[in-house]
């Protein structure tokens, strides 16, 4: 890790909050890569991904599916210094 961005993590008073902010940064990078790995997981057997997952899952794709047109559309409006 870059010495100046270890300091200001460590700037961050708590453990609880060097996490939140953390995950407020990783997250929005991993969307896409985890949509992908669950939908891999629907084609998987059944003895691998039971059918009721597989259900749950695509119940959530689907759900995910407005909010993922809005996160695509919201980033071709951001600076892409934002985006790494």
């Amino acid at each position: 890790m870059e010495e100046g961005l270890r300091r200001a993590f460590k700037a961050i008073p708590t453990e609880k909050a060097r996490i939140l902010v953390f995950v407020k940064q990783a997250a929005p990078q991993l969307l896409e890569e985890a949509r992908l790995v669950l939908t891999n997981c629907l084609s998987q057997p059944d003895d691998v991904v039971p059918a009721r997952m597989k259900e749950d899952i695509a119940d959530a794709l689907i759900k995910d599916s407005d909010f993922r047109a809005n996160r695509l559309k919201a980033a071709e409006h951001m600076p892409s210094g934002l985006l790494h």
